[in-house]
């Protein structure tokens, strides 16, 4: 058994890099780390390789391309350090030396979750109520390129906790998503008109 401890922490991603195993623990409602970037080749002595500090609560983390991507929501949680940034984009290709690329904001500054497939980025954004596709085939240069919402009855109870997509999952050509109205697939096959399937 081995631990690295992080109080309140909220995700947790990984990658192989060459030899070495990474993953990535993110902070959550911490007050002082965002995340936390981890050598565990040796699953009994975990190594630290560095403190991510100033990018809110990191709520969720995914690794892909050698690409590090830290959401904040503080619509969800009343991040007071939080700074109208929705998600930060980390050049990862050295774990103890990430490297920000780009950020993505205001309208999309509050990302609950997050998925990347074949260059494109798919956020849910709390505060717009929707599914944000971004074109990140340059990564420090993002470029939003469509939105979706749940085109669903809403059932009555649902009023008051909105439509709002949580996760996501894209395998393919399709966009699997979990929202306030239940569960959608999308054909991703073109991500700058996403459709219904």
């Amino acid at each position: 058994r081995s631990e690295t401890p992080l109080s309140r922490a909220m995700d947790i991603w990984g990658m192989r890099l060459d030899e070495r195993e990474i993953v990535v623990i993110g902070g959550g409602t911490n007050p002082s780390t965002s995340a936390l970037i981890v050598d565990t080749t040796d699953p009994y002595n975990p190594e630290t390789l560095y403190r991510l500090t100033d990018a809110g609560f990191g709520r969720d983390v995914k690794i892909f391309d050698q690409l590090l991507f830290v959401a904040a929501d503080p619509s969800a949680d009343n991040c007071a350090q939080c700074d109208g940034i929705g998600v930060r984009i980390y050049d990862l290709s050295e774990p103890s030396e990430p490297i920000l690329l780009s950020t993505i904001s205001d309208p999309t500054s509050s990302v609950h979750n997050l998925t990347y497939h074949q260059g494109f980025l798919y956020l849910a954004s709390m505060d717009e109520q929707q599914l944000v596709i971004y074109d990140l085939r340059e990564p420090d240069n993002p470029n939003r390129i469509a939105d979706w919402e749940p085109n669903m009855v809403m059932p009555p109870m649902l009023l008051d906790f909105g439509i709002a997509p949580h996760d996501m999952f894209a395998q393919d050509d399709k966009l699997y998503v979990a929202h306030g109205l239940g569960f959608s697939i999308l054909d991703i096959s073109n991500p700058y008109n996403p459709k219904d399937l």
